[in-house]
């Protein structure tokens, strides 16, 4: 009931562009990523359809690597494909083509790097929700392939920089202060809330029901607080009050918080807009990318262990700054300027023929009659066309729409 649909959509996807005119743009590669991804998680879960090898790797790491690659590799490339691709309607700019082919390759490196390195762990019997496998002396010769596993999780997690840079920055300038705001608020303030909240709770965390549940042990004492019916009664009307004021006094803070934030985001914006701070960025975003990529792997010890050169670690500082060098040696000798947020035009992908629409439903028998199709700055004529198959190059004047000639 998995295998056949899957196989059929499958083949559906890679049918879709047999015999096209393939550009690897970002969103081709990340659609191709999120085929290429689902396939082999698609793959690895035949396996637990077989009973004798699916008692062998049964709640191992290879289940956690089958249900990545179908959940998060046949989710998040296909979502990135779809930002990449629904940008310029969404926005009415575009987004940097070249940094989002650096985003692609960065991702798919290091996620390939995280999960395809569980299909080894859970066929060697490492099990699945084990907060420390140290514990177990039969597992911990496996330990090695978990840090591995750690510094391309980081990896992964460096590789967004390109795309958020490239997400924000080419939003139109009023619709990108506001959205970058409101993403800034909404990770701050709850951080400032919670510390504000535990710092006052402190004051009373013994003898009270607030204590008991921050404290240590916190589900236990939770459920020793259930078990004993425990009510509001335990607060003396002094901790209530100490406790509502921390709650109230943290909601102040964060919306306080929150308006400075909103105005130190629209000042850097307005500011760095007049100083042109996103060109000096961008230049700065060419030897800055590649070091913060590879920081898990340089900067860990572990690997220069690996590497039987412990003493390599003491210049680790050194390797990040050769790190730096390609980027920067491009920067100075092709001199690149980018452009993000720039106008996607009348055809932005570059496509031979977007769709074709009609006033009324197309006829049904007689198909040797053409339709009447309009024209307009997303619709191309018949495919009957020849002249409609070529790079749409005309811009169309505003507002009008036209009856295509046949």
């Amino acid at each position: 009931m998995i295998a056949i649909p899957s196989a059929i959509k499958t083949f559906n996807w890679l049918g879709t562009i047999w015999g096209g005119n393939i550009r690897f743009t970002p969103v081709m590669l990340n659609a191709l990523g999120f085929v290429s991804m689902f396939v082999i998680g698609g793959l690895s879960g035949i396996f637990m359809a077989s009973a004798p090898v699916d008692i062998h790797i049964h709640d191992t790491y290879f289940i956690v690597a089958h249900i990545h690659y179908v959940l998060f590799g046949g989710s998040i490339f296909g979502i990135f494909a779809g930002i990449y691709y629904w940008y310029p309607k969404m926005f009415g700019r575009q987004m940097n083509q070249k940094w989002g082919v650096i985003h692609f390759w960065m991702t798919i490196i290091s996620f390939n790097g995280t999960f395809f390195l569980m299909h080894i762990l859970g066929i060697a019997g490492h099990p699945r929700r084990y907060a420390s496998i140290m514990e177990y002396p039969t597992l911990e010769h496996l330990q090695p392939l978990n840090v591995v596993m750690t510094i391309f999780a980081m990896m992964l997690g460096m590789a967004q920089i390109p795309f958020f840079y490239n997400f924000f920055v080419s939003l139109p300038r009023k619709l990108g202060r506001a959205m970058t705001a409101v993403f800034t608020i909404s990770l701050t303030t709850p951080i400032v809330i919670g510390l504000n909240f535990w710092g006052v709770s402190q004051a009373f965390q013994q003898r009270s029901i607030i204590g008991w549940l921050i404290g240590d042990g916190y589900t236990a004492k939770l459920a020793e607080l259930a078990t004993r019916h425990l009510d509001a009664a335990a607060l003396s009307s002094a901790q209530w009050s100490a406790f509502w004021g921390s709650v109230f006094g943290s909601l102040m803070m964060g919306i306080v918080w929150g308006a400075i934030v909103v105005g130190v985001v629209f000042a850097i914006w307005e500011i760095g807009g007049k100083l042109n701070v996103p060109a000096l960025l961008q230049r700065l975003l060419y030897p800055v990318f590649l070091p913060a990529f590879l920081a898990p792997l340089l900067l860990k010890q572990d690997v220069y262990l690996w590497l039987g050169a412990p003493a390599m670690f003491q210049a680790k500082w050194l390797f990040m700054l050769i790190a730096a060098l390609p980027g920067l040696a491009y920067l100075i000798a092709a001199r690149p300027r980018d452009e993000f947020g720039y106008d996607p035009g009348i055809n932005p992908w570059h496509a031979n023929s977007l769709e074709w629409a009609t006033s009324s439903p197309p006829p049904l028998l007689n198909f040797e009659e053409i339709p009447t199709v309009y024209r307009g700055p997303y619709e191309y004529s018949s495919p009957v066309v020849e002249e409609d198959y070529l790079p749409q190059v005309k811009r169309l004047p505003p507002g009008i729409i036209e009856p295509a000639a046949h």
